[in-house]
């Protein structure tokens, strides 16, 4: 039999006792990846863990950093294997640090399928963070996200989801603590005295969900009156019936949020100022 015939009889025998990894077939093979590749029929290619993903046991800090990630600027990318977390901000400090926390969600072994040689990139301004692709994350997605409305569907006929807030979800530590460092703002407010108010920019939100699942927790958090928690509407985000609305917190309360969050991470220096 031919040097060619011999490899793909090998190739053969391996998929057939349910070898799907390419690394493992070229070096069972004594190949390179891209030869195994280029010999694997188009329906082998999608079959088996490729397409359903893998499974990964998510602790409670995973699930507090992705859901106080979501409350902001992260976003789950969903796709048929399961979903992925991602995390965008402006401060490499920041990123690096969320990197370091969710660091078992990133595929780095080169033998694995969805390996990731840059799980942290750089792109018009602001650096992002991305975990691998896993079947749990799937989950988040449903929860966390619900068709478009109305208006975003004539104003982004593209945009076929928004996010949502779980009526079970629990504020934590940990996730207010990302959520702060991400869309949390103190903003100096000039009266007889100088003091400081705690913004959230919410505004991809929508205003159910902040009064009816995260405004009561802060309240309870806070210690203070259903009233002092106010929402606004930005006014550069107009036409939105439910999107576009910031929460704020009045400066006598800010020790108490700061004192539920905890302090400032050491590594991340660029929002010290926020404490």
């Amino acid at each position: 039999m031919a040097r060619g015939q011999d490899f793909r009889a090998r190739l053969s025998e391996l998929l057939k006792s349910g070898i799907t990894n390419r690394a493992i077939l070229a070096e069972c093979c004594g190949v390179s990846i891209s030869t195994v590749q280029r010999h694997i029929s188009a329906n082998d290619k999608r079959t088996g863990e490729y397409t359903t993903g893998r499974s990964i046991r998510l602790t409670s800090s995973d699930k507090a950093l992705i859901e106080g990630g979501i409350l902001g600027d992260g976003r789950l990318i969903r796709n048929p294997r399961g979903a992925a977390f991602s995390f965008s901000n402006n401060k490499k400090d920041l990123i690096d640090w969320v990197s370091a926390k969710l660091d078992r969600l990133v595929a780095s072994d080169p033998r694995e399928r969805y390996s990731q040689s840059h799980p942290i990139n750089y792109c018009n301004g602001h650096y992002r963070f991305q975990t691998a692709t896993w079947k749990d994350l799937a989950t988040f997605q449903t929860r966390w996200y619900q068709e478009a409305d109305e208006e975003t569907m004539r104003r982004q006929p593209w945009r076929h989801s928004r996010k949502q807030i779980p009526n079970d979800f629990c504020l934590t530590p940990l996730s207010g603590l990302l959520w702060y460092l991400g869309d949390g703002y103190l903003v100096q407010k000039a009266t007889r005295e100088t003091s400081q108010v705690i913004r959230f920019a919410t505004h991809d939100l929508p205003l159910s969900g902040l009064v009816g699942t995260v405004i009561p927790q802060l309240i309870q958090i806070l210690r203070c009156e259903p009233n002092e928690i106010g929402t606004r509407r930005d006014k550069r985000v107009q036409g939105y019936p439910e999107y576009g609305f910031e929460i704020y917190i009045p400066a006598r309360y800010v020790p108490r949020w700061l004192q539920f969050i905890g302090p400032c991470p050491e590594t991340i220096a660029s929002y010290r100022y926020k404490w």
